[in-house]
């Protein structure tokens, strides 16, 4: 809590007072322990009249006690008994007001109130200002029972001018106009102040304040990414000139204090904090959260404000039982670091004991493992709820800094050759301690030698000391891969940090470089190696372009430790140490569109994507240059391809077989193309019938299916799965059912007539005969489609010689089929009819 001064000074009781005023929360709940006053959408003004002059009471000397509630806010009605049994017993000594806020949401205003409960102890004015005590959320009768103590004890108030920072003494200082009320705050001798102006600009802190028992984190190291640095900082605003501390770090890309706080830890328990908050950028005005914690980690209260570089926003937090050992001040996701001025605590008598050690955990490395490098980096990370004191890496101090309450630490080290055990040591504020261990092996490379050599061009790769995939063509994207056996100087495995790859041309009988190339783990993202099993796939990623001249090329190899070479230049040998490329051939693509090509404006983007995507396919597949083009662009690609004319879809019309010779037909077995305007093609929720009892009577025994049935009484599907969506500009092709594919012996009806419903008109066409399970006779097989109901087994052909098949010889039906079948027959007499025909003339020409 803080005293408002009638200037508008605040002056935190922490610094000025022998009284600690403080913001109690309470006890804590799920939601913290208060209502919104956001909560009552009934909210407003009421002419309900005044509850009590205030002035007038404490102009007789009597304080007031002030409670604010609402009727829906069920902590009020907690609240409530408490404030009645305290009226019964200080009724002579306090004047108690209760004010409904619901209806009365102007005094609510006036007092400030944004949470309820909320309790004033109102004990004065200052000028215009109440001396007064606020306490936030449900809290214990113990709790307000101290505060009302307090005020028993307090008799006068005098306050000090503003220049003079410390209260000294009751009487008014010279000049000092201020009225006063009869309440006297007497000087604290135990509060220590840290105004941080002792230390010059740009000073780190961490334990300069150790002698007064304070403790400020901060993971500084010349030379090193840090992200939790308290720095002296001069500033123009400061409370007590010319410092501030700022929570400092080392950059806004690499090392920020986003989501890093800062940290203070105390040697005993004391009361509260209290500070002045800001900023050192003058473009933000962060939220400042400052929490305060026990020697567990158990939060014993919180507050948050909004801050700006003017340094003018008082914050104190306080616990009654005087337990705080930790600090935390956060700002959260912003890049303005947390800063601070005046920062004032008294030690207190509570207790707290802490059982639990720290967890470390070392992420850097697994617990074995193999380095080529003597100077490593130790990191990980600590779990401790309360304080963590030290970090210690093999006994020397590493530094940390803490994010969203885990502690991070990191630490160099400088391996000796073979064997290195690393410990990390971690203590917390009680003394208690934990571990953990790696091991090490320092393994400097001293030799390395070509295990395995593959090159390739589609990505296939055997394993045997030399793979070349060929034959190896011009201007096509290639993978050259190596299997590097790295030693140590007494023989055993290591690796090395990079390799690079040198390609040459031999033009002239001379090699001539190419371009170089960095080995990579397996993307081209990936280049680090950290372990002897990433020596076994290193690839080098080579653009067709630096193979554009066919010829003679050559690999060579260089490992790498940091900037040293390890031995010499390996040279890729499989027979020899030149790799032919060859010149082939292109292939040349014709692509026969069918109603509509490549430039028709009704293609989607994706269609266009598919298109060129299925080319560029057919270049890499085959042994050819990488791309494709139009063979009149005159572009060096793999594919040239040539789109022809358009080839118009039957539609089943009489005009359209009189125009082309192709569609020798008409009606629903000749249209093979569907331009409803709807765009949508739906098909029927079905299932295959299987009848394992034939199996001795049906043409294939592996596959029992004897039909299918249509589902849901016929209603066709409205989801993904049972649709298709096209441009009723271009149509969907409708390709019919093949015969004899696999165990297919149905075929999905589909709602021809758009609607929505799988009716006779539509499976007509799609049912040859039945099961008609209705029948008065005995169930059978017929094709009597007046008697077919959805649910009942069908099949698109008529079953005549009891086989369970779809019976044909020389690709010529023997037995009756629907149309779908029909339908089929009539594609493919398009599809192999004039589209190879346009192709035979295309390769002739």
């Amino acid at each position: 809590m803080s005293i408002k001064m009638n200037n508008g000074r605040v002056l935190s009781a922490l610094l000025t007072a022998t009284i600690l005023i403080s913001t109690i929360t309470g006890t804590a709940s799920a939601d913290g322990g208060v209502c919104s006053t956001e909560s009552n959408p009934e909210a407003g003004s009421s002419g309900y009249p005044l509850i009590s002059n205030i002035d007038d009471i404490l102009a007789d000397g009597k304080p007031v006690f002030l409670f604010f509630y609402t009727d829906w806010c069920h902590f009020c009605h907690q609240q409530m008994p408490i404030v009645d049994e305290l009226e019964e017993e200080y009724a002579e000594k306090l004047a108690f007001i209760r004010i409904n806020a619901g209806e009365r949401p102007d005094y609510a205003e006036e007092f400030g109130v944004g949470v309820l409960p909320t309790i004033f102890v109102i004990s004065g004015k200052n000028g215009r200002e109440y001396v007064k005590e606020e306490i936030t959320g449900f809290t214990e009768e113990t709790g307000l029972k101290e505060i009302i103590a307090l005020e028993e004890n307090t008799n006068q108030m005098t306050v000090v001018p503003e220049t003079q920072g410390m209260v000294t003494s009751p009487a008014d200082p010279p000049g000092d106009d201020r009225s006063h009320s009869n309440i006297t705050i007497t000087p604290m001798a135990d509060i220590v102040t840290l105004d941080f102006d002792s230390y010059a600009d740009k000073t780190r802190i961490d334990e300069q304040y150790a002698g007064q028992g304070v403790h400020f984190l901060n993971d500084y190291k010349a030379g090193q990414i840090y992200r939790a640095s308290p720095q002296i900082t001069a500033h123009p605003n400061a409370r007590t000139s010319p410092n501030v501390l700022v929570n400092d770090f080392y950059d806004i890309e690499f090392g920020s204090s986003v989501d890093v706080p800062m940290v203070i830890w105390f040697e005993k328990p004391v009361t509260g904090v209290g500070m002045w908050l800001g900023t050192t950028e003058s473009w933000c005005t962060p939220q400042a959260t400052v929490s305060i914690y026990d020697c567990r980690g158990s939060l014993l209260g919180e507050k948050t404000v909004t801050v700006s570089s003017a340094f003018n926003t008082p914050l104190e937090v306080d616990d009654p039982l005087e337990r705080v050992q930790q600090v935390v001040i956060d700002y959260g996701d912003t890049t303005c670091p947390e800063a601070i001025d005046e920062f004032a605590f008294r030690f207190g008598a509570g207790q707290c004991t802490d059982t639990t050690p720290p967890r470390v955990t070392i992420t850097s490395h697994p617990k074995s493992s193999v380095e080529n490098t003597p100077g490593q980096t130790i990191k990980g990370t600590v779990v401790e709820s309360g304080i963590l004191k030290s970090v210690k890496i093999n006994g020397v101090p590493a530094e940390f800094y803490m994010s969203f309450g885990v502690y991070y630490f990191s630490g160099k080290v400088t391996l000796k050759d073979g064997s290195n055990t690393i410990t990390v040591l971690a203590e917390d504020g009680s003394g208690l301690k934990h571990s953990d261990q790696v091991t090490i092996t320092l393994g400097v490379p001293s030799s390395a030698s070509l295990g395995q050599f593959h090159l390739t061009q589609r990505g296939i790769m055997q394993n045997k000391a030399c793979d070349v995939d060929g034959p190896l063509v011009a201007g096509k994207d290639a993978i050259a891969r190596i299997f590097l056996d790295v030693k140590t100087a007494s023989g055993m495995d290591t690796y090395v940090s990079s390799v690079e790859m040198k390609l040459w041309r031999r033009e002239q009988g001379v090699d001539k470089l190419v371009d170089t190339f960095w080995g990579t783990i397996y993307s081209p993202f990936l280049s680090g190696f950290n372990s002897p099993n990433h020596m076994t796939a290193i690839h080098f990623w080579i653009q067709g372009d630096k193979l554009d001249s066919a010829g003679e090329y050559r690999f060579e190899f260089q490992p790498y430790v940091g900037l040293s070479k390890v031995g010499s230049p390996l040279v890729a040998n499989c027979g020899g140490e030149y790799f032919t490329f060859t010149e082939t051939k292109p292939i040349r693509l014709f692509i026969m569109p069918v109603e509509a090509g490549i430039s028709n404006p009704h293609h989607t983007e994706n269609h266009l994507r598919d298109y060129f995507k299925q080319i560029h396919t057919i270049a890499r597949t085959f042994p050819v240059r990488d791309g494709y083009s139009e063979p009149w662009h005159g572009k060096k690609t793999g594919v040239y391809y040539v789109e022809g004319s358009p080839l118009r879809l039957c539609d089943g019309t009489e005009a359209m077989k009189n125009k082309y010779g192709w569609c020798s037909g008409t009606g629903w077995r000749w249209r093979l193309i569907d331009r409803d305007p709807s765009g949508v093609l739906r098909r029927a929720d079905h299932e295959k019938v299987y009848d394992y009892t034939i199996k001795d009577q049906i043409c294939d025994p592996k596959q029992p299916t004897i039909g299918g049935r249509v589902l849901n009484n016929g209603v066709v599907g409205t989801d993904a799965a049972h649709t298709i969506d096209f441009v009723p500009g271009l149509g969907i092709f409708r390709g019919g059912a093949h015969p004899q594919w696999g165990e297919k012996k149905h075929y999905v009806p589909i709602d021809e007539d758009h609607d929505g419903q799988i009716d006779r008109d539509d499976y007509q066409h799609f049912i040859s005969e039945f099961f008609d399970e209705d029948d008065s006779t005995t169930p059978r097989w017929t094709t009597d489609l007046n008697k077919y109901d959805h649910g009942e087994t069908y099949r698109h052909f008529v079953d005549q010689n009891g086989n369970h098949c779809n019976d044909r010889k020389s690709g010529k039906l023997l037995e009756p089929n629907a149309d779908v079948v029909h339908l089929w027959y009539n594609a493919n007499k398009i599809a192999f009819g004039p589209a190879s025909e346009a192709m035979n003339a295309y390769n002739k020409a």
